[in-house]
């Protein structure tokens, strides 16, 4: 249904800027740190995984609440691997963050919990209760996902990434059962690959509002916040934050608020509506999302298109790539990458890298391996990158050629030859420059500078310097970027390659391909009974010509650049063949060819690397 836009947008404007949304009554909360290591005061100590309970919680000024809690279904035990240096925004103490509580459903130390339960009791059940959690468990290589099931008058489902978690929460608003409890059940999530099936609970807040009576409501829209490009027929979510609120109506409009049709009508607590963007093509469209008191809308227009369109890229890497050195894969350069155009739903970025490899690896599965360096991998090198129909290629190969001393000379032709492949397939092709390692054979680092001077004065403005702003005088990492291993960089590293690729590859948001690398093969007129071709050799980095007529005798040949300078002069025997010109596509974008015959006739070929 179909509504005009004068009852919406004034309201939304006027309750952001209404006093009773500055001056809201006051909030209590309830701080519960789990495990063995004493939080500071005002956090309530829970210590016991299995028979644990607090009679009287205090809030955040020490007062005594009307809240107990108790363990009703046993974890397995405590936990201390959790991250000891919290991000300062999640508002958590080193001696909170570290432990918690932990179970499993598969067997380990003899136990099995596949699910634990938390009860709350005492709770009003006028009120609107936010429950938060966290939970970190360091160095995992794997996911340790958690799903927290809250059962109250109605049930939320939040999943929390716990492998190396330093800050994230998970979120979500209800109202207690009839029967003032509200239920806390902790199991794995979906996602979660641990052999034993771990899942975690290190901390929660409980908020409300003082005043039962203050049912003032708060809505605030996260996702859409204007710019964003959504594509008809994805599924796309739509996030909020609410206080007070049991349910909100999602709406959208295609011309600038004028009118508003209705998306659905969901429950408040989730935060979170998925929607399946509708057939429209509008640059000037709005989300809006209401409660029976409050609201608000996209700040900025949006667009909605009709559009197929596909932007695929594929990072080519080791374990920079990978995301080594990050506190949490989110934090790692790819994923914030790939976090930033998610806004654009025709962004797709696949991630092959994997840490140990060389450039050999990525190299194509038909490169001739001449036993120098390492055969191509065919999971994670070129070819792979190639069946996603990518727009462009990213390589990040920061320091293991030079770890296996493997020279400058042979690193740079293998770069090259991956860009010639490229530009033969019509793909976008960017590099990045070795980074800094901290080795102790300065050997290893005289090619580490070898091939940073290399890339960037052959691949120009399609290679970006990582080296300049992440090495030391010594060709080491400066110590604000190196994770602790002198190897891979932490989460500020990674933080400013992806700014830099962002200001580079990114610059120009959009499916544009740009034909500046493609190449163009010009055929020539037809020969007697054939033809003749002229080509660049992805392979051999140089120029070729294909003939395929049938007159006899021998064929001379000049070459000469885009000017008419002679490069070169061969006689070929007549027939079919393929004859290499002995010039090289890297330093002549553009030759021409002229072919003469002993009977006098002569053709003119030109063909340009663009």
């Amino acid at each position: 249904m179909w509504f005009k836009a004068f009852f919406w947008v004034p309201f939304f404007f006027a309750w952001i800027l209404s006093p009773v949304h500055a001056q809201m009554g006051a909030r209590d909360t309830l701080l519960l740190d789990l495990g063995a290591i004493d939080g500071p005061a005002p956090w309530n100590q829970l210590k016991d995984p299995v028979m644990g309970q607090i009679t009287q919680l205090l809030n955040q000024n020490g007062e005594p609440s009307s809240v107990a809690v108790l363990v009703s279904n046993a974890f397995s035990n405590v936990y201390s691997v959790g991250t000891t240096t919290p991000l300062a925004a999640a508002g958590l103490p080193s001696t909170v963050s570290v432990d918690g509580f932990y179970g499993n459903d598969i067997s380990f130390e003899g136990k099995i919990e596949p699910d634990a339960e938390l009860v709350f009791e005492g709770l009003d059940v006028q009120r609107l209760y936010t429950f938060s959690f966290f939970a970190s468990r360091m160095q995992a290589m794997d996911s340790r996902q958690t799903a927290y099931r809250l059962i109250g008058a109605t049930e939320i489902n939040l999943y929390l990434e716990v492998s190396n978690n330093e800050g994230e929460w998970v979120t979500g608003n209800l109202r207690p059962s009839p029967d003032g409890t509200i239920k806390v059940r902790v199991q794995k999530g979906p996602a979660n690959n641990n052999f034993n099936g771990f899942y975690y609970l290190g901390a929660m807040r409980i908020s409300y509002q003082r005043d039962a009576n203050d049912n003032t409501q708060i809505v605030e829209l996260k996702q859409p916040s204007g710019g964003e490009y959504w594509q008809s027929g994805k599924t796309l979510p739509i996030r909020w934050t609410s206080v007070n609120v049991d349910s909100v109506t999602l709406s959208y409009s295609l011309n600038e608020g004028n009118d508003w049709q209705t998306i659905a009508k969901v429950a408040a607590g989730p935060g979170s509506y998925l929607w399946k963007v509708v057939p429209a093509n509008s640059d000037k469209c709005l989300v809006a999302i209401s409660s029976t008191s409050a609201g608000d809308t996209t700040q900025m227009f949006f667009t909605l298109a009709n559009s197929q369109e596909k932007c695929t890229w594929v990072v080519l890497g080791s374990s920079t790539a990978e995301g080594a050195g990050a506190s949490i894969q989110d934090s790692a350069w790819v994923d914030r990458t790939a976090s930033t155009l998610s806004d654009d739903s025709r962004y797709q970025i696949i991630n092959l890298g994997r840490g140990g490899i060389t450039s050999f690896h990525i190299m194509p599965s038909d490169f001739v391996f001449t036993g120098l360096g390492f055969p191509p991998d065919a999971t994670l090198n070129i070819s792979k990158a190639f069946t996603f129909n990518p727009a462009g290629i990213i390589v990040n190969m920061p320091s293991n050629d030079a770890a296996n001393y493997l020279t400058a000379a042979d690193q740079m032709a293998n770069f090259k030859w991956l860009q010639n492949v490229a530009r033969l397939a019509g793909v976008q092709f960017w590099i990045t420059t070795s980074q800094p390692r901290n080795f102790a054979d300065t050997a290893q680092i005289a090619i580490q500078r070898q091939v940073k001077d290399a890339i960037l004065d052959h691949f120009g403005d399609r290679a970006i310097d990582l080296w300049s702003p992440l090495a030391d005088a010594r060709g080491w990492i400066l110590s604000e970027y190196d994770s602790g291993d002198g190897v891979h960089l932490n989460d500020k590293g990674h933080r400013l390659i992806h700014n830099l690729i962002m200001a580079s590859v990114f610059a120009q948001r959009g499916c544009v391909v740009t034909t500046e690398q493609s190449p163009e093969t010009e055929v020539a007129e037809a020969v007697p009974n054939g033809s003749a071709v002229l080509k660049a050799n992805g392979r051999s980095q140089a120029w070729e010509l294909t003939h395929s007529g049938t007159k006899s005798g021998p064929i001379a040949l000049e070459v000469k650049n885009e000017k008419g300078g002679m490069l070169n002069s061969l006689i070929v025997a007549g027939g079919k063949n393929t004859w290499p010109l002995g010039v090289s596509t890297e330093e002549h974008k553009t030759i021409e060819v002229v072919v003469r015959w002993e009977d006098g006739s002569q053709l003119l070929l030109r063909a340009s690397l663009k």
